[in-house]
C-alpha cells in the first residue's frame, strides 16, 4: 500500500514548518498531526514516496532514497521520535537546528 508523503514526511526527515515564519506554529501542529496520528500510524510495510529529495530547503537532512517505508522512518527518522514532545515541544524542536531559506 504506498502513501505519498508530500511536504509532511522525507526519507530521514520532515517538513519545515520554519519556511513560513509567520505561520510556523500552526504549520508545526499541522505537520505533528499528519506526522503521528495519520503516517505514523499505517503498517510497517506501507511504502512512502516524498516529494522531495536529498539537497531541497524544504528539509535539513533528506535522505537520497526515492522512497522508504513507515517501518523505515519509523526507526530511523529522528522526527519519528519525538512523538513524546507533544505538538508544542515538536514545534520548537522542528524549528531549532535549521538553516534559514536564505542562507543557502
Amino acid at each position: 500500500m504506498p502513501v505519498g508523503g508530500g511536504d509532511a514526511l522525507f526519507v530521514c526527515d520532515v517538513g519545515r514548518p520554519d519556511l513560513f515564519p509567520g505561520r510556523a506554529g500552526q504549520l508545526a501542529d499541522a505537520l505533528y498531526d499528519s506526522l503521528h496520528n495519520k503516517l505514523l500510524g499505517l503498517p510497517d510495510f506501507c511504502e512512502v514516496y516524498p516529494a522531495h529529495g536529498a539537497g531541497t530547503l524544504c528539509g535539513r537532512s533528506v535522505g537520497a532514497k526515492y522512497g522508504g517505508t513507515i517501518g523505515y522512518e519509523r526507526r530511523f527518522n529522528a522526527a519519528g521520535g519525538m512523538k513524546g514532545y507533544g505538538a508544542a515541544g515538536y514545534a520548537r524542536e522542528c524549528a531549532s537546528s535549521r538553516i534559514s531559506p536564505s542562507s543557502r
